[in-house]
């Protein structure tokens, strides 16, 4: 509504200054004619006066001359007459040309106006009195414009009234007008714009004013429809990234899984072996009646053994939905250290865990899982053994992103998966989070671990740091926020 209320106003001042300068106009027309009047009248009575005065002197003398012009001085507080002879003429005041004084001599009328203002606006008339083919004399009468100014006013006020009723005819006809024609037709194109901006491509606006307004709006329809293909396009591309990378994560743990399985066997034999033989030692009655609840419970203990180390993998190769809740990082990080014992064995490695008892973190553990598994097995891989590996958690009172970093938990978990390998190069130490870049032989690895493993922690509002010295080995820090993140 304030651009309809502009364009009142714009069009009321429009019509206001022209109408004041029609009115200028008819005020100084109006004037002329009224001084042309003034002007005309007076010299009627200077040559009226003058006839009559020529008439008395011819009949009388002067002294009835200089009566009657004395009596029409009187007669009216507007109109002076006087008597005037050639020679107080030419000392007059009234500043006459020499082509008037030359028409008064010789019996010619003249007239004129004097004075700017409207106290001293007048017609001044000279009527030259002949006898006998001479001049005597001047009757000179004067008459002041009395109505001038009151012309003026009734000029102005007529033209102030008609002003004042068309600005105000002007600003509801152009009030109706706009709010009709300029108004609501941008309320919808806001609308509409602000629909937009809110990613609602639907229902387009349709304006029938025929003008730029229905041609704006036709311009944020095909807009409209082009984001709305966009999102979806871009929807469906997102959509089939996180797919993709859903793929590539669960390729990753079934390669960890794979990896793990060689190191299994011993894990599941061993327990196996003995739940075999002494059920057969129990059932062949080799076990006396006393030992047979130590047998039962030995039975007991290395099935609760086999499903652990079962249910350990399933849920390293499970996949779904991240499903983040309060877990505690000790009891994660030693389920997983159990699981790569084994593989560790192989080479007599020391896999040491260091955390507190009640570190807890809001997290998705399957994910979190796989990203120890990969910087567990990558540090075996590159510990040619016997040696150590050490897993540490500490807390920290920094956000989980780093100190450059703000808007995020000011405390945070460090986890370190630290060993004694041959470290990396300075040269490859950029680019070890890179998809596809590995340093291992053909067949050994894909290049992925390492970028799954950075886009795992930076989806949980993390960060991962290396440090590495080529020849004394590497050191992993996975930062994780303790509160989930708003």
């Amino acid at each position: 509504m304030r651009l309809s209320y502009k364009l009142s106003l714009g069009v009321g001042l429009a019509l206001a200054v022209a109408l004041g300068i029609d009115s200028y106009i008819e005020v100084q027309r109006s004037v002329s004619e009224y001084e042309s009047d003034l002007l005309n009248h007076t010299s009627q009575q200077a040559h009226t006066l003058s006839v009559s005065v020529s008439k008395l002197w011819t009949s009388y003398g002067d002294g009835g001359a200089i009566e009657v012009i004395g009596a029409a001085d009187s007669a009216s507080p507007d109109t002076r007459a006087h008597w005037v002879n050639l020679r107080t003429l030419l000392n007059s005041t009234l500043e006459l040309t020499d082509t008037e004084l030359g028409r008064l001599r010789s019996g010619l009328p003249v007239a004129r106006l004097i004075g700017l203002r409207v106290p001293e606006r007048a017609a001044v008339a000279f009527s030259p009195v002949v006898i006998d083919r001479q001049v005597y004399g001047v009757v000179q009468v004067s008459q002041a414009a009395a109505r001038r100014s009151e012309l003026i006013r009734w000029h102005a006020e007529r033209a102030l009234t008609t002003a004042a009723a068309l600005l105000v005819l002007s600003w509801l006809w152009a009030s109706l007008v706009g709010l009709r024609w300029v108004a609501r037709p941008i309320e919808q194109l806001v609308e509409k714009a602000g629909r937009i901006g809110k990613g609602d491509f639907s229902r387009p606006l349709r304006l029938d004013t025929q003008d730029e307004f229905a041609l704006l709006a036709d311009t944020l329809n095909e807009t409209s429809a082009a984001l709305a293909a966009s999102h979806e396009r871009i929807e469906r591309e997102t959509q089939a990234r996180i797919d993709a990378i859903d793929q590539v994560r669960r390729a990753d743990r079934l390669i960890a899984v794979g990896r793990v399985a060689a190191g299994l066997a011993h894990e599941l034999g061993t327990p196996i072996q003995v739940v075999s033989e002494r059920a057969k030692m129990a059932r062949s009655g080799e076990v006396e009646a006393s030992d047979l609840p130590r047998t039962l419970d030995i039975i007991i203990e290395q099935s609760a053994r086999i499903a652990s180390t079962i249910r350990q993998v399933l849920n390293l190769a499970r996949s779904g939905p991240p499903n983040r809740s309060r877990v505690n990082l000790r009891s994660l990080i030693e389920s997983t250290r159990e699981l790569l014992l084994p593989l560790a064995a192989k080479k007599s490695i020391d896999l040491v865990l260091t955390a507190p008892a009640q570190a807890q973190a809001w997290l998705d553990d399957g994910q979190i899982r796989q990203v120890l598994m990969n910087l567990v097995m990558n540090a075996i891989s590159a510990t040619p053994g016997p040696g150590r590996i050490w897993i540490r958690v500490q807390e920290l009172d920094e956000p989980a992103g780093g100190p450059a970093l703000s808007g995020r938990p000011a405390r945070s978990w460090a986890i370190e998966v630290e060993d004694q390998g041959s470290g990396i190069s300075e040269e490859n130490l950029p680019r070890i989070f890179e998809p596809f870049f590995t340093t291992k032989a053909i067949g050994d690895g894909t290049g992925l671990g390492l970028s799954i493993v950075q886009g795992i922690v930076q989806e949980h509002g993390g960060s991962i740091f290396v440090d590495s010295t080529l020849g004394k080995g590497s050191k992993f820090t996975v930062r994780l926020p303790r509160e989930v993140e708003a």
